[in-house]
């Protein structure tokens, strides 16, 4: 039988992107230790109870709006119903966990985003982490701003495709609905949250 082998922090040192990734998840979880549970309070509207209201309230024609209003619901909120579904239909859970894991989703976003132009990996690492770490990040999920997270996640993205775009004609379709879809999600996150 072969020893089993023990996780040292020497192995963890040595793989600089599992101790970043280790890093940002205790810095989200002690951040976030007051953002636990439901969300209410202050200027924050009752929130619907699952994911059955959201699409309920998603295909409405009349919303309860002021006054009422007969004009079309955020686009969000039919993403954020359809998510929900898959944590069985909670809405806040669903919500809880976006915004926990996007510094860390915006830090790998970054990373692959700068290691695609070449740099070393320590460099991607650290660039990554001051991105996830920028004030406009924290205060996008203080202040609850999910359509800023959205764009945060997406830019990296984006900025690394622009070097692909330059020929356009050349590329494939496949790469050019991708970029479409990217585009169509960045979009709803920045018009209506």
């Amino acid at each position: 039988m072969a020893p089993v082998r023990r996780l040292r922090f020497k192995t963890l040192a040595n793989r600089p992107l599992l101790f970043a990734l280790a890093f940002l998840i205790l810095l989200t979880t002690f951040a976030s230790r007051t953002r636990y549970g439901s969300l209410s309070g202050g200027g924050l509207p009752q929130s619907p109870l699952g994911a059955s209201d959201l699409l309920g309230r998603y295909a409405d024609s009349w919303h309860r709006v002021g006054l009422g209003s007969a004009a079309s619901p955020p686009t969000w909120l039919g993403i954020i119903g359809v998510l929900s579904t898959l944590l069985l239909g909670k809405a806040a859970l669903l919500v809880t966990l976006l915004f926990w894991l996007a510094p860390i989703l915006i830090f790998l976003s970054a990373y692959r985003g700068v290691k695609r132009y070449g740099l070393s990996p320590t460099t991607s690492i650290v660039g990554g982490i001051v991105y996830a770490l920028s004030p406009v990040t924290w205060a996008a999920i203080n202040q609850g701003r999910l359509g800023t997270i959205v764009i945060l996640i997406l830019a990296p993205t984006f900025i690394s495709l622009a070097p692909l775009t330059a020929a356009f004609e050349a590329r494939s379709w496949r790469r050019i609905y991708g970029l479409s879809i990217l585009a169509a999600v960045a979009e709803i996150g920045r018009a209506h949250v």
